[in-house]
């Protein structure tokens, strides 16, 4: 891959606000090929007032992947859009394990945060497979519960205490076998609602 410069990257990052789609989608491209070298700067747009470049920042982190924007888009997950919203709980959870520590970490500290316990649902939702399974069920338990802000930091905190147990023992996190749960979480009916007005949104710039 060929590696771009931090100027270069900057020049992409500022597309992302272009209320023309065609160039924010080319931009956002480029971005994800960039790969971890745009994480640092995607963070930051991530926090952009700009909707349509924190959109298409989530987007891009999603796609790369890097465990380093985890905490950055658990952030996000209490923006003011839907849409960003969205995108990074996508993001979180194509990230697995990885993604995990730091929501867990921001329930226990913020579980009264509705938006963020929406989109802890979705993640753990699609993640709460294998060998995790049981150290994540009591939270989403404690998501669904009557009193979610009561319940879900202590089962946060119980499930960061064993995932930090278990990422000390000599099968790490890369060795468990991932795949998405069936069904879908709540979170997953507005999509096809929020990018209809996500749309709507650019054309009216």
């Amino acid at each position: 891959m060929q590696e771009k410069s931090d100027s270069s990257i900057n020049n992409l990052v500022s597309l992302l606000a272009s209320s023309n789609d065609l160039a924010r989608t080319r931009a956002c491209k480029a971005l994800i090929v960039t790969g971890s070298p745009a994480v640092p700067l995607l963070v930051e747009a991530l926090r952009n007032p700009n909707q349509l470049m924190r959109w298409e920042a989530a987007k891009a982190l999603a796609a790369i992947g890097d465990p380093k924007a985890a905490p950055a888009l658990v952030e996000a997950l209490e923006d003011e859009e839907f849409e960003v919203r969205w995108r990074a709980a996508e993001g979180l959870s194509k990230m697995e394990v990885n993604g995990l520590l730091p929501l867990l970490q921001a329930l226990v500290k913020d579980g009264e945060s509705v938006p963020l316990r929406e989109g802890a649902h979705h993640v753990l939702h699609t993640v709460a497979t294998g060998r995790l399974r049981n150290d994540l069920l009591p939270v989403l338990m404690a998501l669904e519960s009557m009193w979610p802000f009561v319940e879900v930091p202590v089962a946060a905190l119980r499930a960061v205490e064993s995932l930090e147990l278990f990422q000390k023992t000599d099968e790490g996190p890369a060795s468990i076998p991932f795949k998405r749960s069936p069904g879908t979480s709540w979170y997953e009916s507005a999509d096809f609602e929020a990018k209809r007005r996500n749309r709507r949104h650019a054309r009216s710039l």
